[in-house]
C-alpha cells in the first residue's frame, strides 16, 4: 500500500517551526500587526506576480477568480 498523499498545506506547516515564527516577530521589534501585514504583502505581491506571468487562455480564467478578495491593483 501506499502513503496517501500529504497536502501542500500539511507539508508547509510542517516545515514552520516556532523558532521562524519568533524570528518574523522579531524582525518586527515583536509587533505581531506589522508582521502580519508584512507576510499578507507578501503573499499577495506572490499571487499578482503568479496572475501576471500565467496564461489567461492557458487556465481559462479559474484559478485566479478569488485574487480579486486580495484587493490587489
Amino acid at each position: 500500500m501506499t502513503a496517501p498523499r500529504r497536502s501542500d498545506r500539511e507539508i508547509a506547516s510542517e516545515a514552520i517551526t516556532d523558532h521562524d515564527v519568533d524570528d518574523v516577530l522579531a524582525e518586527f521589534a515583536n509587533d505581531p500587526r506589522r508582521a502580519i501585514r508584512a507576510l499578507l504583502e507578501g503573499i499577495a505581491t506572490l499571487a499578482l506576480d503568479k496572475a501576471r506571468t500565467t496564461s489567461r487562455g492557458y487556465v481559462r480564467g479559474r484559478i485566479y477568480m478569488g485574487i480579486d478578495m486580495l484587493k490587489l491593483p
